[in-house]
């Protein structure tokens, strides 16, 4: 008996040590890095439609599976929005589009989600966010698997 009453306390250290490192965890899985890859250089040939330079060099950020792009008019996000420049973000599917974009946007600092519909699908789209920083985007523009994509998106404050 005195044995088993000496190995408690260690049992409630290491179940604590357990506790300890599952709350940290969650901690730090709370707000990953931003990994927005805003690019310069020319867009992909299918994102190309409506442009008059065969190779355009366009602020852009694409998906992390390559089916959409996210093409930045403003060259850069704001929140609060800027009075100079607006949102403006044109989306390009690599793949047909069956209804609306439906956008969920979560904040990689707070995880706050913000949830955005572009009607016609793909296409112009001013989006504005509640906050400044870090959000990841996950994008759905129909039923199929290769109607959805992710990305992260970074806005400034102007």
């Amino acid at each position: 008996m005195v044995g088993s009453l000496g190995r408690f306390p260690r049992l409630l250290l290491v179940v604590a040590g357990l506790l300890l490192l599952l709350s940290a965890s969650v901690v730090v899985a709370r707000g990953p890095a931003c990994r927005s890859a805003v690019s310069g250089d020319v867009l992909p040939s299918w994102a190309r439609a409506g442009f008059s330079d065969p190779r355009p060099r366009v602020a852009h950020v694409l998906g992390e599976q390559g089916r959409i792009a996210a093409i930045l008019f403003g060259g850069e996000l704001h929140s609060p929005p800027s009075p100079d420049v607006n949102n403006k973000i044109l989306w390009v599917s690599r793949t047909g589009a069956e209804g609306p974009l439906e956008i969920r946007a979560t904040s990689a600092r707070t995880g706050e989600r913000a949830d955005r519909v572009v009607a016609d699908g793909p296409g112009p789209s001013s989006v504005d966010l509640p906050a400044a920083g870090c959000w990841q985007v996950e994008l759905q523009w129909g039923p199929a698997p290769d109607q959805r994509d992710s990305m992260a998106l970074v806005y400034a404050r102007p």
